[in-house]
């Protein structure tokens, strides 16, 4: 995306968090670190579930956040997916999934329900409600409504935080799909090592509020500064 250059600012009394960040253009941004390092903080500024002021977001040419301009979350070109996946449980597979599509922000880059349906492989569940799903259709339905909203970027916070290894073993998969059939730029949060080397082509490494790597994932697996080539040996 150009000219997509991010300014995140946060001062709190017990917490700083200062990181500029590039947002993907059509690859995979990972955001790495431990917790409490101000991850989900970043999420939730671009996508406007928190103001802060001093803050700046900005996708392609349009401003949705500085001194003067804050855009509301409803009217980003932003998805967001949560660790736990926020379905309606009154509602079906289907019904979920249009009430997303009836309320999409207009965008230029526009995906068909039945093709994001094929995708994610969920067209035997449509009748299904919730609470007769497992863990991992919840969250493929999660996405697949996060992306029937036609977003210009999909934000995913731990998507599989709340997964068995199987089940992660089988979204993977789907995640890396979504990226590539749609061209759809992701920004995926995590902890978990092993889920930046499945899905992200880049990598932000964050440490206490502060970026200490950002460039390509093969890159920090080498650079001192990332921490990662620590964090393999342990």
């Amino acid at each position: 995306m150009a000219d997509s250059l991010c300014h995140i600012k946060i001062n709190r009394q017990r917490f700083q968090l200062d990181v500029q960040l590039h947002l993907p253009q059509t690859q995979v941004l990972g955001i790495w670190g431990p917790s409490g390092c101000g991850k989900t903080s970043v999420l939730r500024a671009l996508a406007g579930l928190d103001h802060h002021p001093e803050s700046k977001v900005q996708i392609r040419q349009k401003i949705l956040q500085n001194q003067h301009i804050f855009v509301p979350p409803e009217l980003r070109s932003l998805a967001y997916v949560f660790q736990d996946q926020q379905i309606f449980p009154h509602l079906n597979v289907q019904g979920n999934l249009e009430f997303a599509y009836q309320r999409r922000v207009p965008s230029p880059h526009s995906v068909a329900f039945d093709a994001v349906v094929e995708t994610l492989d969920i067209q035997q569940l449509l009748q299904h409600y919730p609470h007769q799903l497992s863990g991992g259709e919840l969250q493929r339905v999660a996405i697949a409504r996060a992306l029937l909203r036609q977003p210009e970027l999909m934000l995913m916070d731990e998507p599989m935080a709340s997964l068995d290894q199987r089940s992660k073993s089988k979204l993977l998969p789907y995640l890396r799909k979504l990226n590539s059939h749609f061209k759809l730029p992701m920004i995926y949060v995590s902890h978990q090592l092993s889920e930046m080397h499945a899905l992200c082509d880049d990598l932000l490494v964050m440490d206490a509020g502060q970026a200490v790597f950002s460039g390509k994932l093969n890159q920090a697996m080498t650079d001192a500064s990332s921490g990662l080539a620590i964090s393999q040996q342990v």
